[in-house]
């Protein structure tokens, strides 16, 4: 069976590899980002993790998270 596994930050240098590296062993990914990804290696989804609601519904139906994502200070 499928694991569904959420990558946080799957946008980012580490989250793409981490993203790859699932996909490469069956799971099932969800990015979610604020930033979309450069190529699409699996379904995205845009949200703001600040956002307790988006997060929330982001989670649904997820077997694990992997937390890669940053707070990103805006200049």
């Amino acid at each position: 069976m499928l694991k569904k596994i959420v990558v946080t930050g799957g946008s980012g240098k580490a989250g793409r590899a981490v993203v790859r590296e699932l996909l490469e062993h069956n799971y099932e990914v969800l990015n979610v980002d604020i930033a979309p990804p450069r190529e699409a290696l699996a379904p995205f989804l845009r949200i703001d993790l600040t956002d307790l609601g988006q997060t929330f519904e982001a989670l649904q139906g997820a077997d694990g998270v992997v937390h890669l994502a940053s707070w990103r200070d805006h200049l």
